[in-house]
């Protein structure tokens, strides 16, 4: 596959994350709402986009605009999330279980580790304020999209459907 470039910029407190308490935040989840995905006419709220509008994903190996192929919102309660700050200084909220476009899971994350063409500076497990997680599947041979600069998976592909859903009610200290 091409090294991923982002074709658009798209922008998006707690304690700091051990192994034990990433293991707990492990939840079916999806990007808080005011997290951007690139899309041909820029930078767009996740919250916003609906079955049809356009996003950039890879399809064939290629960073190419496509359409959505599925929304999900769903409640949110008691949520823990890892917060991930990325060296472009952008932080994504996102639950521990959803995909990265690597294999790998938000929950992994640790600093240093790349998430898609990006650094991760830091991760540190946070209440998640928002009553509603969002999901895309752009309709493409990945499923990945860009959130706030970083390529990402979706909970909404097929292979993401075996996550196992377990939630915190507090932030670890």
């Amino acid at each position: 596959m091409q090294a991923a470039q982002e074709p658009s910029q798209a922008t998006g407190k707690g304690a700091r994350v051990g192994d034990s308490a990433m293991s707990r935040a492990r939840c079916k989840g999806k990007p808080e709402p005011h997290t951007t995905i690139a899309t041909p006419a820029g930078a767009r709220k996740i919250s916003e986009l609906r079955v049809g509008d356009w996003v950039y994903s890879v399809d064939h190996d290629q960073v190419v605009p496509v359409p959505i192929a599925a929304v999900k919102q769903r409640p949110a309660r008691s949520h823990v999330v890892p917060q991930v700050l990325l060296e472009n200084g952008r932080v994504l909220q996102i639950s521990a279980a959803h995909p990265t476009a690597d294999g790998r899971t938000f929950g992994d994350l640790r600093a240093g580790d790349r998430l898609g063409e990006l650094r991760v500076k830091s991760v540190e497990l946070v209440t998640y304020e928002h009553p509603f997680t969002y999901d895309i599947l752009p309709a493409s041979d990945t499923g990945f999209y860009f959130a706030s600069g970083a390529l990402i998976g979706s909970t909404l592909a097929p292979r993401a459907g075996e996550l196992v859903c377990e939630t915190r009610t507090e932030v670890p200290e």
